[in-house]
C-alpha cells in the first residue's frame, strides 16, 4: 500500500466524512497523521489553528454541528486527554450518535499507554469494547502505523473519496485487500507491580527453614522511567572532597566525610523516588550502604514501613549478579544480614537479573555488558585523541597537561592489553583503581587517592562515570548525574549519534513557539531538605504524582520520535505544579516556602551545554554554558527541561531533568549555537 503525504484539507461539504478529536498538546503528531489520511483520499473535518471554523463563529456550535453530521469519529488519546473537558465532551457526543445509529464509527487511537481507570466511568465501556489502535506499539508515526489506520476495516461508510484517489493515481480504496497487522491494546490494570505493563514471575524458595517469595524481573519488565543514580556507587565522592585535607589523608575512612557522603546519597535516592517510577539498586549497595540500612533495620518506624511498601510494589528493584535470589549470601560483607533476611521473609521483593534460566548465560551477559565494555573502553580510549581532548577540556587541563594526559592513556592501554594476554581476563575496574588511582596496599572502597599517580583524581571520576554508564545501558535504565560533575557522559560514548536529525530551521521554529510566561507562576514549595522516606513514599501515592510521572514517561517516548514541542513543557509544568501544591497542602508535616516559578531549558550540542533559565516576570532568559568548544559535523543533540531553576539550590529534591528531544544534527556547531542563542535572546523577534 502506497502512503502519500499531502497538505491538510478540511472537508466542508455533505458527503460522509470523519470528525477528528484531539487535545491541543498533541497537535504536532496529529497533524502529521491527518496529512497522511488526506493524502489517501479520506474526507476529514478538524479544527486546528483556526482551520475548520470561520472567524467570528461560535466555535462550540460549529464543532457540535460538524460532529452531528459526521459518519465516523476518530479520537486521538494522548497523555492527559482524560482530563481534557472538551475532548471528553466530544467523545460523549460520539457515543450518543453511536447509540442512535449503530453504523456510526468510533475509532480510539492511543498515542501512549493510558489505563482505563484514568478515564471517566461513563466512557470506559466504549473505549474497552471498541477495537482501538495504539500508536506507541508501532514506535510512533511509522509507515506500519499509517497502514494500519488507513486500512482499518471500519471505514465502510463512504468516508473515502475514490475520485480524489484516482486524481492522486491511487487504486480504489478497499480495506479487505490490505495486509495489516492487528494489535490489541488491553487497558486493564496489571496486578500490584507499580510498572503496570509487566508481569514478573513470582517464585517460592526456602530461607532459614521458612517459605520466602520474590519476583523475577527481566530487562523488558522494567519501566521506561526507571533510574540508576550514579551517586549510589560506593566509590563515588563529591568533587570538592578531592581538595579536602581529611580526604587527602584518610579517604573515605574519615567518619565525618563518610557521613557527609551518606547524606548526599540519601537525598539523591529520595529525589530519584520522587521523579521516577522505579529505582534500580545494586544489591551490594542496598546491603552495605548506611542509606538503606537505616531504613530497613529500624522496625516499627515510619521509614521502615515506607521502605517495605516501596520494595514490595516494585518501586525499588534489586539487581542480582551471580546470586539466584535476594536471600543468597553475597561474596562481600553484609552489614546487617539479619535485618535483610527478616524483611525478605515478610515481604516479596523484586529482583532484576540478566538471565534467570541459565547461570552461564547470565554470567556471560553480565561480563559482556559490564566487564568487557569497561576493558574495551580502556583499550580504545588511547586511540581517540579528540575524545581525550574533550575530557581534558572538561577538567580545565592546560596544553602541556593535555599532552601528558594523552600519554597516560597510552600507558593504560598497554596495561589493559597485557592483562588480557597474560591472565586472559579483562582489565577490571578494581585493577584500574589499584594501578592508577589509590595508594598501594589500601582497600579500593576507602578511595585513598595516591597524589603521586598522574591524574589520579580525574581518572577516578572518568572511570566511575563510565562504569556506571555501562550499568545503566546494560539494564536499559536512565541515570541521574551528580550536579557537581565536571564531565559530560557524552564524552565517554563511542557510538555514533542515533535518533532523528534536527535542522537549524526546525530548532529555531520550535524555540520561537515557546512562551513560558503563561505558566511561570509563584509556587508553594515543601522544604525538600527536611523530607523523609515516609514522606516521599506518601507523595508517590498522590494521584497528582501518577499524572506527573506519566507525562514524564511520555516525554521520553516523544523525544526520540516526534517533533520538538515546547508546548509540552507547559503540560508537564502544570502537572508538576499541581503535584507539589498537593504535597504542600497535605498533612505530611513539612514546612513550606514561596518561590517564583522558573524553568531551565538545557541544550546540548555534542559536549557543549547551554542552559537557558526562564524566570517569572522576565521577558528573556539568562544563559550559562560550559567552556567546551562546539564540534562541527555529525553530533548528538539533546534538549532537556527542568521544572525549576538549575542553580543555587543544587540539592533541591524537586528538580529533575526531563528529556524533550534526543537526536542528532549535521549542522555546523558554532552556527547552530549562535542562531539558538540569538533566537532565545529575542534577536529574531519582530517586536524587539
Amino acid at each position: 500500500m502506497e502512503i502519500i503525504d499531502s497538505s491538510m484539507e478540511v472537508y466542508y461539504d455533505k458527503e460522509p466524512y470523519i470528525f477528528i478529536s484531539y487535545s491541543r498538546e498533541d497537535i504536532r503528531v496529529v497533524s502529521g497523521i491527518i496529512r497522511a489520511m488526506c493524502g489517501n483520499g479520506f474526507r476529514i473535518w478538524y479544527d486546528m489553528m483556526g482551520e475548520g471554523i470561520a472567524p467570528g463563529s461560535d466555535w462550540r456550535e460549529v464543532i457540535d454541528e460538524r460532529l452531528k453530521c459526521s459518519r465516523a469519529f476518530v479520537i486521538f488519546l494522548g497523555a492527559g486527554c482524560e482530563n481534557r473537558t472538551e475532548v471528553m465532551r466530544e467523545l460523549r457526543m460520539a457515543i450518543k450518535l453511536k447509540a442512535q445509529d449503530p453504523s456510526y464509527v468510533i475509532l480510539p487511537v492511543f498515542l501512549n499507554r493510558i489505563p482505563i481507570s484514568d478515564f471517566p466511568s461513563d466512557v470506559r465501556v466504549t473505549l474497552t469494547s471498541r477495537q482501538n489502535l495504539a500508536m506507541w506499539l508501532y514506535g510512533g508515526v511509522t509507515e506500519r502505523f499509517i497502514n494500519r489506520l488507513i486500512g482499518a476495516e471500519c471505514w465502510n461508510c463512504g468516508v473515502v473519496d475514490d475520485d480524489k484517489r484516482r486524481k492522486l493515481g491511487l487504486p480504489l480504496w478497499n480495506s479487505s485487500a490490505l495486509s495489516v497487522q492487528n494489535f490489541d491494546y488491553t487497558l486493564d490494570n496489571d496486578g500490584m507491580y507499580i510498572y503496570r505493563y509487566a508481569n514478573p514471575q513470582l517464585v517460592c524458595c526456602s530461607l532459614d527453614g521458612r517459605e520466602a517469595k520474590f519476583y523475577k524481573v527481566t530487562s523488558g519488565e522494567v519501566s521506561s522511567n526507571a533510574v540508576y543514580p550514579l551517586v549510589m556507587d560506593n566509590q563515588w565522592v563529591p568533587t570538592y572532597f578531592y581538595e579536602d585535607r581529611r580526604f587527602m589523608r584518610n579517604g573515605l575512612k574519615d567518619e565525618q566525610l563518610k557521613a557527609m557522603r551518606n547524606s548526599i546519597q540519601g537525598r539523591e535516592v529520595l529525589r530519584s523516588l520522587l521523579h521516577f517510577r522505579q529505582l534500580i539498586v545494586n544489591r551490594a549497595f542496598l546491603q552495605n550502604s548506611a542509606v538503606f540500612i537505616q531504613w530497613y533495620s529500624k522496625l516499627d518506624s515510619a521509614d521502615y514501613e515506607a521502605f517495605c511498601r516501596l520494595i514490595e510494589n516494585g518501586s525499588i528493584v534489586l539487581v542480582l549478579y551471580r546470586e539466584k535470589s535476594p536471600f543468597d549470601k553475597a561474596g562481600y560483607g553484609s552489614v546487617d544480614w539479619a535485618a535483610w533476611t527478616r524483611l525478605c521473609l515478610e515481604h516479596s521483593v523484586y529482583c532484576l537479573r540478566m538471565d534467570w534460566d541459565d547461570d552461564i548465560t547470565n554470567f556471560r551477559l553480565t561480563e559482556n555488558s559490564l566487564g568487557l565494555y569497561f576493558h574495551n573502553f580502556c583499550v580504545t580510549m588511547a586511540e581517540n585523541e579528540q575524545r581525550i581532548l574533550q575530557i581534558g577540556e572538561s577538567f580545565g587541563l592546560s596544553a602541556e597537561e593535555q599532552s601528558r594526559f594523552k600519554k597516560k592513556w597510552k600507558d593504560i592501554q598497554r596495561r589493559a592489553i597485557h592483562t588480557r594476554e597474560e591472565f586472559n581476563n579483562g582489565y577490571s575496574r578494581e585493577q584500574f583503581y589499584k594501578d592508577n588511582i589509590v595508594c598501594d596496599a589500601t582497600p579500593v572502597p576507602d578511595c585513598l587517592i595516591d597524589r603521586q599517580k598522574p591524574f589520579a583524581a580525574i581518572l577516578k571520576q572518568i572511570i566511575d562515570m563510565r562504569y556506571n554508564l555501562n550499568f545503566a545501558n546494560a539494564y536499559g535504565v536512565k541515570i541521574t548525574i551528580p550536579y557537581d560533575s565536571a564531565l559530560s557522559p557524552t564524552a565517554l560514548y563511542e557510538l555514533m549519534p542515533t535518533g532523528r536529525e534536527i535542522t537549524a530551521e526546525e530548532l529555531l521554529y520550535a524555540v520561537g513557539s515557546f512562551s513560558p510566561q503563561s505558566f511561570l507562576t509563584e509556587l508553594i514549595m515543601p522544604f525538600a531538605g527536611e523530607m523523609t522516606l515516609s514522606q516521599v513514599a506518601a507523595a508517590r501515592t498522590l494521584p497528582q504524582w501518577e499524572q506527573y510521572i506519566r507525562l514524564v514517561e511520555e516525554a521520553g517516548v516523544r523525544s526520540g520520535h516526534w517533533d520538538i514541542d515546547f508546548y509540552y513543557i507547559a503540560v508537564v509544568w502544570q502537572a508538576y505544579a499541581a503535584w507539589i501544591d498537593e504535597i504542600a497542602h497535605s498533612n505530611m508535616g513539612l514546612s513550606c516556602k514561596r518561590v517564583d516559578g522558573a524553568v531551565t531549558i538545557v541544550f546540548r550540542i555534542g559536549n557543549k551545554q547551554v542552559n537557558a533559565v526562564y524566570r517569572a516576570g522576565q521577558k528573556k532568559p539568562y544563559f550559562t554554558q560550559n567552556n567546551l568548544p562546539v564540534g562541527n559535523g555529525k553530533q548528538l543533540f539533546t534538549i532537556d527541561y527542568i521544572c525549576g531553576e538549575y542553580g543555587e539550590e543544587k540539592n533541591n529534591l524537586f528538580l529533575t531533568e526531563i528529556r524533550l528531544f534526543n537526536g542528532r544534527t549535521h549542522e555546523q556547531g558554532e552556527f547552530l549555537l549562535n542562531k539558538l542563542i540569538d533566537r532565545l535572546s529575542g534577536g529574531n523577534d519582530d517586536e524587539e
